[in-house]
């Protein structure tokens, strides 16, 4: 699974679609913390933690994603006069766009998990960044 997921994927994270059969990155498609891709990234960590933290494949994979997520689909947008960070999703692996779906604003949440279980602490911060934005 892990040398499948490698090519699978871009900048650690995942488009809302795959080739089934080669298991190959489909820049052709969006690329969000959104639907169809949301429970990925919360799996990487509880697959983490259930291995009793010694699977580290996982949290490879899963520091990765967030590195990818902070770097690829974060926006600094000004509104109101304050500039703030608004989490995004890429499309066709070009355009980022602001448009939030709604079952990424589960991230935080997990992001605040991995803080717990031992992560940096920029993931923390990274969770209150997009918190502040889903009012």
């Amino acid at each position: 699974w892990y040398q499948r997921r490698v090519r699978a994927t871009w900048h650690g994270l995942v488009s809302r679609r795959l080739y089934r059969d080669e298991s190959k990155f489909v820049s052709s498609s969006d690329v969000s913390t959104g639907p169809g891709v949301d429970s990925y990234y919360e799996y990487l960590l509880k697959q983490w933690a259930q291995s009793n933290f010694k699977a580290t494949r996982y949290k490879v994979a899963y520091m990765e994603a967030v590195n990818g997520i902070r770097d690829e689909l974060m926006v600094k947008v000004r509104t109101r006069g304050k500039e703030v960070n608004v989490l995004g999703h890429r499309l066709y692996n070009v355009t980022v766009t602001t448009e939030l779906h709604h079952l990424s604003c589960f991230l935080p949440a997990t992001l605040a998990l991995g803080h717990y279980y031992g992560m940096p602490y920029d993931h923390l911060s990274l969770a209150e960044d997009i918190t502040r934005t889903l009012r």
